[in-house]
This record gives structure tokens, C-alpha cells and sequence, in this order.
């Protein structure tokens, strides 16, 4: 599998959702691909400052104002 493909998969392998052989593949693929090891590191950090926010009630209006859009559509 080439960088492209590689980098692609590479949530759902940080997620664990891929077989044991794609699994395989992408680990020997990041162990001798510094890019493609970048773009996980890169992965991980997104997750990490995701996983850190505070998270926050959306105004009382929000769902209506959708919910109204919705039905317009």
C-alpha cells in the first residue's frame, strides 16, 4: 500500500478498527515511512487536544432553529 492509502487508514487504525492483517501492513508501513509516522503523530496530537476540551451546552434556540430548516428543506 502506498503513503496515500496508508495515511487514509491511518484513524481508523488509531481507532483499532482495522483487521489484523491491514494492522500488520500499516505498522510495517509506519516503521519504515518517517511521513507517514509524521501524519500519525499528528493524529494523535489532534486527538489528545480534542479529547481535552471542555465541552459546551449549545444555546436553548440552537435545536429548534435547526429542527425548522429541516423541515423548510
Amino acid at each position: 500500500m502506498e503513503c496515500r492509502g496508508i495515511q487514509e487508514r491511518l484513524s481508523a487504525y488509531q481507532e483499532g478498527a482495522v483487521s489484523p492483517e491491514e494492522k500488520k501492513g500499516i505498522g510495517d508501513h509506519l516503521d519504515s515511512c518517517r511521513q507517514c509516522r509524521a501524519v500519525l503523530e499528528d493524529l494523535e496530537k489532534a486527538e489528545k487536544l480534542v479529547r481535552g476540551l471542555e465541552e459546551v451546552e449549545p444555546p436553548a434556540w440552537m435545536a429548534p432553529k435547526i429542527m425548522a430548516r429541516v423541515r423548510e428543506e
